[in-house]
């Protein structure tokens, strides 16, 4: 995201600099605010609770994202966090989707991206990952969301027939 911030704004700024500004602007919404989408905690114990092995993609900081995922008690669903800044690109390149499947130790065939955001479900589709689009009011193109997914879900209590 600052590659392109710099790239398509001429942000004068380094990327690390910026980085570090939209960590503080997010930290203390993610840790102390931010909700799990509708279903997502139970939905993420019945995957838990049948052995599916989990892990997080996501562009913010790996300390933002622990403390709002123990914050809402699914902190420990998951054997990782991977996060772009590991990575070194951001989610319109596959290599966090890789390091996950890594990390997971899965077959990618049956190693299913849940996203939320166009762009980034398209990259692990176009990449051989399974894709569940997940709802969000922020993702303004839900119909191709929806049409790039094997799934769609509008909120994660729809998940347990997922899970069948």
């Amino acid at each position: 995201a600052a590659d392109y911030y710099i790239s398509r704004y001429g942000v004068d700024k380094t990327n690390a600099e910026i980085t570090d500004e939209i960590n503080r602007i997010i930290e203390d919404f993610y840790i102390c605010e931010a909700p799990l989408k509708p279903g997502a905690g139970e939905f993420l114990k019945q995957l838990h609770d049948k052995g599916t092995v989990m892990c997080v993609a996501t562009t913010i900081d790996k300390n933002i994202a622990s403390g709002a995922l123990k914050r809402c008690g699914v902190y420990k669903y998951f054997v990782d966090i991977i996060t772009c800044g590991d990575t070194g690109s951001g989610k319109d390149e596959p290599e966090i989707f890789e390091k996950a499947l890594a990390c997971l130790g899965t077959e990618k065939k049956y190693t299913y991206v849940f996203e939320d955001a166009l762009h980034a479900a398209e990259t692990a589709k176009r990449a051989g990952f399974p894709v569940a689009g997940v709802f969000d009011a922020s993702e303004a193109s839900q119909s191709e969301l929806k049409a790039c997914a094997d799934i769609y879900l509008s909120d994660f209590e729809e998940g347990s027939s997922f899970l069948i």
